[in-house]
């Protein structure tokens, strides 16, 4: 047992060190601009994306972008700070790369209103698929529960999720539940959920 903890002990601190390293010597704002380009590529052509700086946090890189806003015909999201943090044990006991996704100062405009809110979650990319756990938003929309995603075809292989919000996002949760396992409460909260197929 006291060999397997000085292994893990020993890799962490390997890991982290690496980490650091790539901090002092590794442009993170220009990989993170290289990175939001390349996201923004592949965006349908329905959906824009802009972001106005792109900035490097904390010993081990957290890199992120500021007044990051994505705009489609049903409305638009702008975050004040939108951050990515990697989460080097959950890597590891994923086995998986995982990181934690942080936003700030976030507003959210549909139908003319405008809904504020702040949340984090996890994300981890395992087996031809992006898995997003412990989402966590609070304020005018309020979002809970995790989902997970095939990066081949971008459905949802499996989710367990709660959504509330005003009235503003009632039109954009119903159009959404004619492409995904959503549905209203009697309570004004939308549930979505899917069972993995075995």
């Amino acid at each position: 047992m006291k060999k397997v903890r000085s292994v893990i002990t020993l890799t962490l601190a390997l890991i982290v060190g690496l980490l650091v390293g790539a901090r002092a010597f590794l442009p993170w704002e220009e990989i993170a601009e290289l990175a939001f380009l390349k996201l923004s590529s592949r965006a349908p052509s329905s959906i824009t994306l802009r972001s106005d700086e792109f900035f490097v946090r904390g010993l081990i890189p957290s890199p992120g972008v500021k007044d990051f806003e994505v705009k489609s015909f049903m409305g638009a999201v702008k975050i004040g700070s939108l951050s990515v943090t990697p989460v080097v044990v959950g890597s590891l006991t994923r086995l998986a790369p995982t990181v934690k996704v942080k936003m700030e100062r976030s507003v959210a405009t549909v139908g003319g209103g405008a809904i504020s809110f702040d949340g984090e979650m996890i994300l981890s990319l395992r087996s031809g698929r992006l898995s997003v756990e412990d989402i966590d938003i609070t304020g005018g929309l309020v979002a809970k529960g995790y989902l997970d995603i095939s990066l081949e075809t971008s459905k949802i292989i499996k989710a367990d999720m709660t959504l509330k919000g005003p009235n503003e996002l009632d039109g954009v949760f119903s159009a959404a539940s004619a492409m995904m396992p959503l549905k209203r409460g009697s309570d004004g909260v939308w549930s979505l959920k899917r069972e993995e197929a075995k």
